[in-house]
């Protein structure tokens, strides 16, 4: 499930229950060869901030590569720094804007919400003349006097707790609130913790402000509070003051089967969030209905692993390889049940589609249906791993600021094998189950 609080999310369309994943998880080497030189702007575009440092003409383009590559690294601290001086400094209209952007997106991801309601009043933007409710401003605005959030760790370790599966093949998490047990959606596709109205009233949870706000989610825009949980506990973890969001009950039902004339619609208790996703060490057994919490802190990194996950304006993005070795960029919501492909990585690869298909696309606020084309087979590397996928769906280019991205992982990937997602160090590994 899609969902942006904060910043849109381009076209990021949620394809569900339509192609079929299968996942050649066997251990191989990717032939790595060096990405071409060239320029500036194409090399932004596909992720590639050395090689757009290298082909820079100006200061502005160079200074944009570094902070590109520290955001990618993990040093958000110091890609701030880069972006705030850019978004006024710059010598390129266009790097401004790209500039600010990013750096709104690096405050909300550090959860700097006074600063980031600051730059909002600078240039509140407005939507048919009136001010925009999903926008940055009226969010950052709601959040900015609360407590910070922190992350307590009862066990050293890590835990292991029992998952169900929704019947969109999405895991569910259980979640203890108020000592009361709920099951949420384990979404990277939302950007913030997401709380269903009935849960709300149940736990007497009151909205910070009685502003009706919006999000924006994969087909249109849905009607939301803001709001504070105290105490919220996964596991072993316990996260407190975490802010989040009240969407209608109503809304948090999604269409079931999307090859169904009556889809049976999936109800939702909540969405556990990248907001908190991103904070963890968190390793997912599909076959085994399992997950695994851990502190991100306590993990000792090998030499040979390199950083392969990061977040870029709301998405968090998995690095893959072509079994060429060309760079491939997908972002990760794990709310949609459909992984799909675009047209730009269609270009990268030299790709002709040889037919198309009618498909139901659906998510919060309803579903439509499209005439796509169809990859029949793609193979893409993740480390040492390889994921074969069937009859893949591709949509039009989705760009966020300058960064074209090369699809999008669906929840189809947790039948993968086991999944593990540790954004703290930038990683994402595909394990078989011997966990290698």
């Amino acid at each position: 499930m899609s969902v942006a609080p904060l910043q849109q999310k381009g076209r990021a369309i949620v394809l569900r229950f339509v192609s079929i994943l299968c996942v050649a998880c066997v251990s191989g080497g990717v032939r790595s060869e060096p990405a071409s030189r060239d320029d500036f702007w194409r090399a932004l575009a596909e992720l590639r901030p050395e090689d757009a440092r290298v082909t820079a003409r100006s200061r502005s383009q160079r200074e944009f590569a570094v902070g590109l590559g520290d955001l990618m690294a993990g040093r958000l601290q110091d890609a701030e720094a880069s972006f705030a001086s850019l978004r006024a400094n710059a010598d390129d209209s266009v790097l401004r804007i790209g500039a600010r952007m990013v750096y709104s997106a690096t405050l909300q991801y550090q959860e700097k919400w006074d600063t980031l309601a600051a730059l909002a009043s600078e240039g509140s933007a407005a939507r048919f003349g009136q001010p925009d409710l999903a926008g940055v401003g009226p969010w950052a605005a709601a959040f900015r006097a609360v407590p910070a959030k922190s992350l307590e760790f009862q066990s050293s370790g890590g835990t292991t707790v029992p998952l169900r599966i929704s019947e969109a093949g999405t895991p569910l998490v259980p979640v203890r609130i108020a000592n009361k047990v709920y099951y949420f959606w384990l979404d990277t596709g939302s950007s913030m913790t997401i709380v269903s109205s009935d849960v709300a009233n149940e736990l007497g949870l009151q909205p910070l402000s009685s502003d009706t706000l919006q999000i924006v989610t994969s087909i249109g825009r849905v009607a939301a509070l803001p709001a504070l949980l105290s105490r919220l506990d996964i596991g072993p973890v316990t996260v407190r003051n975490a802010t989040a969001m009240i969407v209608s009950d109503e809304g948090m039902r999604i269409p079931g089967a999307a090859r169904s004339d009556l889809p049976k619609p999936i109800r939702i208790d909540g969405i556990v969030g990248f907001d908190i996703i991103r904070r963890l060490d968190l390793e997912v057994d599909y076959v085994d209905e399992t997950l695994r919490v851990r502190n991100p802190a306590e993990r000792r990194l090998a030499p040979r692993m390199e950083r392969n996950f990061f977040l870029w304006i709301g998405i968090p993005v998995v690095r893959m390889r072509s079994g060429s070795g060309v760079l491939i960029h997908f972002g990760l919501d794990t709310g949609g049940q459909q992984t799909f492909a675009t047209e730009t990585l269609l270009r990268k690869l030299g790709r002709t589609i040889p037919r198309t298909e009618k498909r139901r696309i659906g998510g919060m606020g309803g579903a439509v249906s499209l005439s796509l084309p169809i990859i029949p087979e793609l193979e893409l590397w993740v480390g040492h791993r390889s994921l074969t996928f069937r009859e893949m769906a591709v949509y039009e280019p989705i760009y966020q600021t300058l960064i074209a991205l090369d699809g999008v992982l669906g929840s189809e990937i947790w039948s993968s094998g086991r999944i593990r997602m540790d954004a703290t160090n930038g990683l994402f590994e595909v394990m078989d189950r011997s966990g290698n």
